[in-house]
């Protein structure tokens, strides 16, 4: 019985190698493709070593906090020295609760934790799965305070990269939250829209380069993850950014993170959109 599993794993394993150097060498004709997958229906870790190779295209909308995995989030919080309530499931500093590695050696908490903090297991269970998603964005903010931007970055679009992603739009920040204090301060009315653009116009120039810098410093993410840039449209995968509008927001603050958006969108290649959220960011 022994003999016979190890020669099953043997020969699927064979099958999993060999089909590595078909797949690497398919992709450039369709029907080569069309090929490697029929054969790879035959078995599991050949069907999955597929998927794993295919060129995956690009990712639009993705926001980062959103996209790191809740067990990195737990190691973020661990290093952070963070506690865990679990009557709400976040991590905080508050020392009479449960030391966060602690969930390391408590299943019935690391589960809580990692079902709150994403979709994962979902089931239902009184809520919609629109809420539950919209409540993970509550839970795991705190948990990311160890973590600084460009180790998040890393973690993300590295990621994105191993699964031979070609592309990403990042619902990230773009300038530095001084440069962003100093444009929101003493908005001008919007009801005249002419007016208030006219306003702002300096600042949005300002803004604008305070994010150049900024960006640059995030350009050092690529060589984190095996590749000369961030950015470079030359490298295995391309990053480009969105900028966020609060929708709830009062019409004044909407109207200059409107504004801010699309000048600089207009001005600076790595920002390629603006978006309207429920939550801003930056």
């Amino acid at each position: 019985m022994i003999l016979r599993r190890c020669l099953r794993l043997t020969k699927s394993l064979a099958l999993v190698l060999s089909l590595g150097s078909v797949i690497s060498g398919s992709y450039a004709s369709e029907h080569g493709a069309i090929r490697a997958f029929e054969s790879a229906k035959r078995t599991d870790p050949e069907l999955m070593l597929f998927f794993k190779q295919m060129p995956k295209g690009g990712d639009l909308h993705v926001h980062v906090s959103g996209a790191v995995y809740s067990d990195y989030m737990l190691d973020s919080a661990i290093a952070k020295g963070l506690y865990f309530d679990p009557a709400t499931s976040q991590f905080g500093t508050d020392s009479t609760k449960i030391p966060a590695a602690q969930l390391l050696k408590n299943n019935a908490l690391l589960y809580q934790f990692m079902d709150a903090a994403s979709m994962r297991g979902w089931m239902g269970g009184g809520q919609s799965g629109h809420d539950h998603f919209f409540a993970t964005f509550g839970i795991f903010g705190n948990a990311l305070g160890a973590r600084n931007r460009l180790n998040q970055l890393a973690e993300v679009v590295g990621r994105a990269k191993a699964q031979h992603e070609v592309y990403m739009e990042l619902m990230a920040s773009v300038t530095p939250s001084d440069a962003n204090d100093a444009y929101f301060a003493d908005l001008p009315n919007s009801s005249n829209m002419v007016a208030a653009l006219a306003t702002l116009r300096p600042k949005l120039e300002k803004l604008l380069q305070a994010s150049k810098p900024y960006l640059d410093e995030q350009e050092k993410v690529g060589p984190l993850i095996g590749q000369k840039s961030l950015t470079g449209l030359d490298n295995p995968i391309a990053v480009r950014y969105i900028w966020s509008c609060n929708r709830l927001s009062s019409p004044d603050t909407f109207f200059a993170q409107a504004a801010a958006g699309i000048y600089l969108a207009a001005h600076e290649h790595r920002i390629v959109a603006m978006n309207m959220v429920v939550t801003c960011s930056p």
